[in-house]
Formats: C-alpha cells, sequence, structure tokens
C-alpha cells in the first residue's frame, strides 16, 4: 500500500468539503481546457484532494449548498497557500452517458442537474465518467504554498512534496461505504466496474 503521495486530484473546495462530511461519494469528470487533449483521464487511483477556488459559482450548486459555498469564500484570507485536508481513492468508474442517469444520482451530489447537463453535451462523443471514492481525512491538514505549475485548468498536480497518508481516517467507517456503493450499483445497475 502507497503510504505517501505528491499526486492531487483539483476539485471545488465546496465540493470537497462535501466529500469530507460524508455528504457525497461521488466525482464526475469529462476534461479540462489543458487537459491534454481536453481529455480526463484516470493517470491514478490514490490521490491528495486539492481544493480550488475558481469557477465554482453558487448558481452551479443545489439550493441547499449555497450556503457552505458563501461560507468557504468569506473564509478564504490567504490566497498563497492552501489546506490539503483529504485524500482519496477511486473504489469504482461508471460510464456516464444519459441525462436519466444524472437524474437518479441527484440525490447523491450537491451540483444542481443543469450543471451536469452542460457537462454530460460538452463534446458528447465522450462520456462523463463518475468516480466513486473512499475517502480520508488526514488528522493534521499539511499547508502548501500555491505555485504557478499547480494553477490552470486541469485535473492532476504533481506537487513538489510527498505527504504522509497514514496519519488519517476514512471519513466513512466499512458499514457506511458499502451502504453508499451498494446505493450507486443499484442506481446504475451493471454501469459501474471496480479500478
Amino acid at each position: 500500500m502507497i503510504s505517501r503521495s505528491n499526486i492531487a486530484l483539483k476539485e471545488w473546495a465546496v465540493t470537497i468539503k462535501a466529500l469530507d462530511e460524508g455528504i457525497q461519494t461521488i466525482l464526475f469528470r469529462k476534461g479540462g481546457i489543458h487537459e491534454e487533449g481536453r481529455e480526463f483521464r484516470i493517470e491514478h487511483d490514490r490521490f491528495l484532494l486539492y481544493p480550488t477556488y475558481e469557477h465554482q459559482r453558487e448558481e452551479l450548486l443545489k439550493d441547499k449548498f449555497r450556503k457552505e459555498l458563501y461560507t468557504i469564500l468569506h473564509d478564504l484570507n490567504d490566497t498563497k497557500t492552501l489546506k490539503i485536508r483529504n485524500w482519496a481513492t477511486i473504489s469504482h468508474i461508471a460510464e456516464i452517458t444519459q441525462m436519466a442517469q444524472i437524474n437518479a444520482l441527484s440525490p447523491y451530489y450537491i451540483w444542481n442537474n443543469d450543471y451536469l447537463y452542460e457537462r454530460l453535451k460538452w463534446r458528447p462523443r465522450k462520456p462523463l465518467y463518475m468516480l466513486f471514492l473512499k475517502v480520508y481525512r488526514l488528522l493534521e491538514p499539511k499547508t502548501i504554498v500555491i505555485i504557478p505549475e499547480y494553477s490552470g485548468c486541469k485535473s492532476w498536480v504533481n506537487m513538489r512534496k510527498e505527504f504522509s497518508l497514514v496519519e488519517s481516517r476514512p471519513v466513512l467507517n466499512d458499514h457506511e461505504f458499502d451502504q453508499s456503493l451498494e446505493t450507486i450499483k443499484s442506481i446504475l445497475q451493471k454501469s459501474l466496474f471496480s479500478v
């Protein structure tokens, strides 16, 4: 088992908060402006979660999560450093190709459906990947200095320093995690496959 990592997946800070609180166990990915070929690739199955503050907008969230975004942005005092609080492993992946799948998964994520419909419609021949994550909370958050090579619309960041993953606890216990996985599996039926 890998006990250290310098690989991070960038995600909205408000989404990482939902992952950290066990509200959400899934992420969606299609590609970014600076991704090679503008496509998302699953390059790693274990990674730190790097909170981003770009592109997150309250109109892209369900009403009940908009206050969380306001709190996160209001508390953002330092734009030169950030705290890494979590890491995750990808347990299962699904290719989302239909709006009906997005609708069925709606209770299990914080974004509004219109946002995900747009992600699905963008480059329609490419699937929208749903990643089912097991998320861990670092017992001691790590502060990093934000450098230019970490910036931009890309999913993966190779950080200059490795961080230990050992001193951490799963956000969901095994029973809660298995229950959440079974729920997502039942929604997607046969389209979910393990990494």
